[in-house]
Order: C-alpha cells, then structure tokens, then sequence
C-alpha cells in the first residue's frame, strides 16, 4: 500500500469514474422499455421522465419516441465519456505504479550484497524487476478497483431488480454463492500453476541470455543446437506448465458460463410467467432481463478475476523477495566521511567463508604503509581475489578486522570508502556509452578538459582520435568495438580521473599479448605512482616493479617478502608458493 499511497488521488478517480457507470448502466435498458411500453404500447412514461415532455404532448407516441431515442443518444455519449478518461487515467496510474515499483526494485538490486546477486543471478533479478514488477499495475487497475466497481454493481442491480420483481432478483442471488465457491477453489489451483510457469519464464530467460551474452564461445565450440535444444527443453515444460493452467482457467469459465445461462433460463421463465399473469407489464420484462444480464455481469467478474488475480499476486510477490533479501551493510553510528586517505592498509587475523562453508582466507595478517606497490601471487583459488574484495567491502570478513589509515573499514561511510579505491580488472567493465562516458564513470562530474586529461595520462588519447567520432565514439556493449588493450587502457584513464589513494589492479595484463601488455603497464606505471597498489598478477612482468610480494596459498599468507628477494629466490620455491606462474608464464620465475 505504500507503492500506492502517492497514486492514491488516481486511484480514487478511477474509482469514482467507475461508479460513474454504475447509474449509467442501469438508465441503459430504459430506452428500451419506453419504445415497449409508451410508444408500441399505451402505457405512461415512468413518472420521473413525464417532465421532460410538454404537457401538450403527454401521451404522444411521437414525442415519447424522440425522448427514447434522445435518452438513448445522451446515455451512449456519457458512456464513451467515461470509458475514454477512464482508459487514459488507468493508463496513467498503472504506469506510475509500475514506475514507482521498478526504480525501487532497481534501487534495492544495487544495494543487495555481492553474495545475493551471486546466489541469485543477474537474470533471475532483472526478470523479476522487468517482468514480475508490471503486476502491480494489474492488480490494483485490473483486479482491485474492478472487484469492487462490480460489488457496487451488483449492489445496484440486485436493488433495482428486486424493485420490480423480486423473485427474479432472489434467483440472481441464490447463484452468487455457488460462483464464489468456485472461484475460490479455482484460486487455489491457478496460483499453484503460475508459480510453476514464472519460475520456468525465469529459468527459460537464464537460459538465452546467458547463450546469447556467450554467443563467440557458442559459435567457437560449435554448441548452437546443444544451446537450442535446452532452450527448447526449458521452453515446452513452460509450454506444458501454461496449457494445463489453461485448461484449469478453461474449465472454471465453463461452469461461470453454464450456471449463468441456467440463472438467465430461469430468470426468463419466471418472467414470463408473471407478464402472463399480469404483475409485470412486457417492458418491464424487458427492463428486468436487461438488469439481470447487467446482474450477472458483476457476479463473472468477480470469480472471474479472483482466479486472475493469481497470476499477478505471483508475480508481485516474487518482485517483493527482493525487497526482503539483506541490503550490503551500510553506514554505522559515527561512521565518517571526510578526507582523502593516506592509503596505509593493515590485516589483522582476517578469515572469511564462503557461502557453502569453504574457507576463502584463514587468518591472514600483514601491514603495508601508504605508497606501497603489493603484489599478490598464488595459485588460482588462493584467495588472491577474495582479500581485494574484502578492501572495498564486497563482502564483509568473517573475523578479524581490516584498517585503512589506522580506522577500521566498517568505521567509513561505505560511499566514503570506496571513494578511495580504484578497480581495474582482468576484463575492465564498460558500458554501452560513448568513450567520454566510459571515462567520466570515475567522476561523474568531471569536465571534457579533465576527461581528456586522464585518457592522455593513459596513454589513451591518439586511439580515441583515430576513432570515427573521437571521445564520441560509442564502443558497443561492452566495449565490444575496441580492442583488449583499448578496453584496458579506457580503464586506466577512468581510474586516473577518479584519483583514488589505492588501487586494486586484478590481473590486468594476463588477457593481452606481450606487445599491448607493454603498452598498458607504461600507462600502469604512471597511475601507481604516489598510491597504494595491491596488483593480483599471474605474469612476472606486472610485479616486477612492486615494493612487496604477499604469497597465498589455500587461504594462508605463506609469506610476505621484498619484491628483489621474491625474484630472487629459487625456482622450486617460487613454483611451490606460485606455481600459477609456471602456469601462465611459461616455467618457474
């Protein structure tokens, strides 16, 4: 309901318009009835309408015929009048609900830690905010209002009717239960099925975007039917899963429709049973039918969409899981934000586990002064990434305690802290934006001027001129129409305008050949001056110049040393405590 509240002047005109109809339909059949009785036959007009012809004509035909049809012209106009604003204020508030709901949700996925979005992936969270967030819009447009709009109705007409004849009218209400009954048990059964369809919709989306997201290892394996036939696999159980749901919905609207047409039997035989008899004149018969079938309209949407109703509540549920997950931890009593830090970082007995129970670090300590070049080497699953992640608090140290500056991390507004980190990865993360954007993703509100700054400090600017539209240039998804070391270098020219006091460069040179490798550690030399620089390498050349080596295996700091006394150590010591690189350069270092 607090979605709804800033929509709540909407959504009380929607409903006001639709009670609107509520009179309008019951005036509907009363052209009818007047054409019937006043001008085929010879009774009165209904003494509120006699007003409305002048005197000397009471009792004309002609005169009662034109006020029919002009009553029936004014009823048709209102009712085009209120069905159009109706539309396009529905139209409206269901969009802002649905707007209202998925920034939210947009907001909350950024916010959800590392550790939700790995259990949960990518596809399933944006399914949700995509497709399961729409449902809101639906419920309350589609599914409340009209529950209660057609209560109001049947309300009315149940009135009316019982007015002129009130067997008939007892005939419509025996009826409700018997509907209500089985919309209920219909529910049940739909709510069941479309969780099992939205959870194949999301299974069946994972599927294609992660074929598609990896099409160059598709085409490279030759998988494209391996990839078809799972999606194909995945696609007919949400086939199978959406008929059988069909079938239960086809099923319940068959009894709707079978127990309305015997209520619309009998109401007719009792009708005209009392015109024989003479209680009920012919136009009241056809008044009452009309308000009958106006009768039973109410009734079909009601248990109608109490089982639709199912879908989008299924869908809205799964939109608000997300809403229930953790939020990364944020900021702390006292927490601060001011200053730039000196970059002097310090472990003190840190250990953190995975989710599955498996240790990543155990208990690893050691302090570096602000300046200072780290390298971080050792075999893959050492733990290499898992203590860089610890220092921008990806994910938060199952024991021990890290400082930056002599203040623990958790001390720092978490916006604050990353303010002095600096990523560059193995795969630098660009967007589908122009090369200018991409590099102002380090400050936001750097100008053109500060922008080519850092793309030349990056050794960058001579490509990004030789593109088609220089800084302008938009480079795809992902970067996708730049080289390796283009990409790489844009990433360095993002973290030269950030101008953080540490930097964390995970592998950033082992996709690149040799001769763009160079080209990228000059523009990395560069950066790393005056900054602390903890750099994960799988090649010696990218350590070469560190100040310090920390030595990780299996989740332990085996050693801490000097960067000459590292590459000075014998071969069979190097390969034991780093035999990834024996495996990426070639032998032992």
């Amino acid at each position: 309901m607090e979605l709804a509240r800033p929509s709540f002047n909407h959504l009380l005109s929607i409903f006001l318009l639709a009670a609107f109809s509520v009179p309008i339909a019951m005036l509907l059949p009363l052209p009818l009835k007047i054409a019937v009785d006043s001008v085929i036959g010879h009774h009165p007009l209904p003494s509120a309408l006699q007003h409305f012809v002048p005197a000397r004509l009471a009792g004309s035909s002609s005169a009662n015929l034109v006020l029919a049809i002009a009553l029936l012209l004014a009823l048709a106009i209102l009712t085009n009048l209120q069905t159009l604003g109706s539309w396009l204020l529905q139209t409206y508030t269901g969009e802002r609900l649905v707007f209202e709901l998925r920034t939210r949700l947009f907001w909350q996925a950024q916010r959800l830690t590392l550790s939700t979005h790995d259990r949960r992936g990518t596809n399933d969270i944006a399914y949700r905010i995509q497709h399961d967030a729409p449902a809101i819009q639906f419920i309350f447009i589609q599914g409340i209002l009209p529950l209660v709009t057609s209560a109001l109705s049947f309300a009315a007409m149940f009135y009316v009717t019982a007015r002129i004849d009130g067997s008939i009218a007892l005939v419509a209400l025996l009826l409700s239960p018997v509907l209500m009954l089985a919309a209920r048990r219909s529910s049940r059964r739909a709510r069941k099925a479309w969780e099992g369809v939205k959870n194949l919709d999301s299974s069946a989306m994972l599927l294609m975007s992660e074929a598609l997201a990896s099409i160059r290892v598709v085409k490279a394996f030759n998988t494209e039917h391996f990839e078809d036939d799972r999606f194909r696999m995945r696609s007919r159980q949400r086939m199978t899963e959406q008929v059988r749901l069909a079938s239960i919905q086809a099923g319940y609207h068959l009894l709707i429709s079978t127990a309305i047409a015997l209520g619309g039997a009998a109401t007719l035989l009792i009708g005209i049973r009392h015109v024989l008899a003479g209680f009920i004149s012919l136009g009241d018969l056809l008044l009452v039918m009309a308000y009958v079938a106006q009768l039973y309209e109410p009734l079909k949407t009601i248990s109608s969409k109490l089982p639709e109703l199912q879908s989008w509540l299924v869908s809205l549920e799964r939109a608000f899981v997300l809403f229930e997950d953790r939020p990364e931890q944020g900021e702390v009593a006292g927490a601060s934000a001011e200053g730039r830090a000196a970059g002097r970082v310090r472990f003190e007995s840190v250990s953190f586990d995975y989710p599955n129970g498996g240790r990543a670090l155990d208990e690893v300590s050691f302090s570096v002064d602000a300046g200072t070049r780290v390298g971080i080497v050792g075999a893959s699953g050492s733990g290499k990434t898992t203590l860089v992640n610890l220092l921008t608090r990806f994910y938060e140290p199952a024991s021990g305690q890290i400082l930056l500056d002599e203040r623990d991390l958790r001390s720092y507004s978490v916006s604050h802290l990353r303010q002095q980190f600096a990523v560059i990865g193995q795969e630098p993360v660009l967007f589908s934006a122009t090369v200018a954007d991409n590099i102002a993703y380090g400050r936001l509100d750097a100008s053109r001027a500060e922008i080519i700054e850092a793309a030349k400090a990056a050794h960058a600017d001579n490509f990004i001129l030789s593109l088609p539209q220089g800084y302008d240039t938009k480079i795809g998804q992902g970067g996708n129409r730049l080289s390796g070391g283009q990409r790489q270098r844009i990433a360095i020219a993002r973290a030269f305008l950030k101008d953080a006091p540490v930097l964390i460069l995970d592998e950033p040179t082992s996709a690149l050949d040799v001769k763009t490798e160079s080209a990228v550690l000059e523009a990395m030399e560069d950066l790393m001056k005056g900054r602390t620089s903890f750099i994960i390498a799988h090649r010696l050349n990218t350590i070469r110049n560190c100040n310090v080596v920390l030595l990780l295996d299996s989740g332990r700091l085996k050693a801490v040393m000097p960067n000459r006394e590292y590459l000075s150590a014998p071969a069979a010591f190097q390969e034991d405590a780093s035999s990834s690189f024996a495996a990426h350069a070639g032998g032992s270092v």
